[in-house]
């Protein structure tokens, strides 16, 4: 018999907040195929409503989207606009959509665009869940040890500068602190 230890959403109430994470998902990689078409080759659900853990006070709805080549100027504003619509729909969750997109030229480093950090790309290898479209992930290089590195120094690197720039803005110095 399953307990709720088993399901990945936890308990009825967590497991009702998951559902409409999944919502949030299936309305956007609606909204992507319409407005992309044909050059939307895969949807795919990320992060912890792909492998499990999602928290309905702090997770993330994680979309991947793979386009097909080549990377076209309006791809980025068609990207933003479809994840301003969605978000407009009103929920918590609506607001906290992540969208991470590429095209196979990109995801294989052959080519410059898109938005697919390097461990959004590891997730997308390891628990990407097809939503739309047929599984490309063949087609997405797997990140190097050196690449995870680098990009997890500057996301740190980048949140230390917001939190020094935040803590500026309400009157800490080092210098007043005596550091």
């Amino acid at each position: 018999m399953a307990s709720a230890d088993s399901d990945p959403h936890g308990s009825p109430a967590r497991q009702a907040t998951a559902d409409q994470g999944e919502a949030v998902l299936v309305r956007a990689a609606a909204a992507y195929r319409a407005a992309l078409g044909s050059r939307l080759i895969a949807g795919y659900a990320l992060g912890s409503l792909a492998h499990g853990g999602f928290s309905p006070l702090v997770s993330d709805v994680d979309l991947g989207l793979i386009l097909a080549d080549p990377v076209r100027v309006k791809d980025r504003l068609t990207i933003r606009n479809v994840a301003r619509s969605v978000k407009a729909g009103g929920s918590a969750l609506d607001q906290r959509l992540s969208v991470f997109w590429g095209t196979p030229a990109t995801l294989q480093g052959q080519r410059r665009g898109g938005r697919f950090p390097p461990l959004d790309r590891l997730d997308l290898l390891e628990y990407g869940r097809l939503l739309t479209g047929t599984d490309a992930r063949s087609t997405v290089a797997r990140p190097d040890h050196t690449e995870l590195l680098v990009a997890g120094a500057e996301f740190a690197l980048g949140s230390l500068g917001r939190a020094t720039e935040i803590a500026r803005r309400r009157g800490w110095s080092p210098e007043a602190s005596g550091g």
